[in-house]
């Protein structure tokens, strides 16, 4: 959270609930909040409105998740989400999804990045160039494409094992643990 702070000094921040302990944990104090408290706790929800925070609180039986009420504020805007990885499958699973619908909707390019991995959402006839920082490029472990369609053609450049309008399929996704290749740069791009 405080690279991203410094790296986008300006940037609007909003928080899903937990997300709010997360920032004040990192002396951040976000632009808004959303959820139904469950994780964060009423306190630190009535902390955050004392220090400026809009807060938007909501009922613990609801059918949308947190992030999909904070999703359904946000401004038509590209987004970098940190903290959506959370350790539970079924958490991330809906999120992704969530932010995919978000994507297809409002066409914003979307980056999920957290302490140890990056997800860069891409749609069709999307690309992105990725220039790895010397601090990554020696803990970087797997470049890996993950369809979330039946079917993507991607391509993708820098890497051990380049692929050129291969076919991914949601049944079969192969394309994962490539290592860079002589350089710091990758290119993917989905057609």
């Amino acid at each position: 959270l405080k690279d991203l702070r410094e790296a986008y000094p300006d940037a609007a921040i909003y928080c899903a609930d937990k997300g709010l302990a997360y920032c004040l944990q990192n002396s951040i104090v976000p632009q808004y909040v959303f959820g139904d408290a469950d994780s964060a706790g009423k306190e630190l929800f009535a902390k955050a409105e004392a220090l400026g925070v809009e807060v938007a609180q909501y009922p613990a039986e609801k059918d949308d998740t947190d992030l999909q009420l904070m999703l359904s504020m946000l401004p038509n805007c590209d987004l970098i989400i940190s903290g959506v990885f959370g350790g539970r499958l079924d958490h991330l699973y809906s999120n992704i999804f969530s932010l995919i619908a978000l994507q297809e909707h409002k066409k914003n390019f979307i980056v999920l990045a957290d302490d140890k991995e990056i997800l860069v959402l891409l749609q069709a006839r999307e690309k992105v160039k990725v220039d790895f920082d010397f601090r990554f490029e020696e803990n970087l472990e797997a470049i890996s494409l993950l369809p979330f369609s039946e079917k993507s053609c991607v391509s993708l450049t820098g890497v051990h094992w380049p692929l050129k309008n291969a076919i991914l399929k949601l049944s079969r996704p192969y394309a994962i643990s490539n290592v860079l290749e002589n350089g710091k740069a990758i290119a993917c791009q989905c057609s």
